[in-house]
């Protein structure tokens, strides 16, 4: 049975903006902290890969985790954010004051509408779900580690359960959260959704 432990990236600067593709942030003090947090409480896991998207804070929280095991970081291109557009590294505020009807169009219809000149939700999934098969199926029967983001988790947790993608926003994924996931031969299931690790329970961010 192959285990896959998928991660939401440790807190960055700028948290709580629309953080896509086209932003770059290194992780802030508070997700340095949780990025060492989870390279705890994973470093007794028989860990055989960590992939990242190559984002700096998603790799940053990788290369923490990878560190206890002295293994290398394998970067994904296609587990980047979805691409914000020209809303990447706005608040909500501010895209509802510039761009509201648009910003109506995207809520309402996230599958078809993209932010301007950015990407559909179908668009991210698509090129998520390739990367994360892939992926996964280079190791049979082994434990392997993916870092992404806040949206890529949230397509690979809908494909994963079944779940209609549009109703994705249901399964919210926390900054530097684990879930765990088993493939066998009944096709993959989830033991554990958004496990925080560290500090209590904190109010969701972008």
């Amino acid at each position: 049975m192959t285990k896959i432990i998928l991660i939401r990236h440790a807190e960055a600067e700028g948290s709580g903006r629309y953080l896509g593709r086209r932003s770059d942030p290194p992780l802030s003090e508070r997700g340095r902290a949780q990025a060492k947090a989870l390279a705890g409480q994973l470093a007794g896991e028989p860990l055989a890969a960590i992939y990242s998207s190559p984002l700096r804070r998603a790799l940053e929280t990788a290369r923490a985790i990878a560190a206890p095991h002295r293994l290398p970081v394998e970067t994904v291109a296609d587990l980047v954010e979805m691409d914000f557009g020209l809303w990447d590294g706005l608040s909500y505020q501010e895209i509802e004051t510039r761009d509201p009807e648009q910003l109506a169009r995207w809520l309402a219809n996230p599958l078809a509408v993209a932010p301007p000149e950015g990407e559909s939700l179908a668009e991210m999934s698509q090129r998520v779900i390739n990367a994360f098969e892939a992926t996964v199926a280079r190791h049979p029967e082994e434990t392997v580690t993916i870092v992404t983001h806040g949206g890529p988790a949230r397509v690979i947790l809908c494909q994963v359960l079944g779940v209609p993608l549009a109703a994705h926003w249901r399964l919210h994924q926390d900054l530097a959260s684990i879930s765990r996931l088993e493939l066998g031969e009944d096709g993959i299931v989830s033991y554990s959704l958004n496990q925080p690790a560290m500090g209590p329970f904190e109010p969701p961010s972008l």
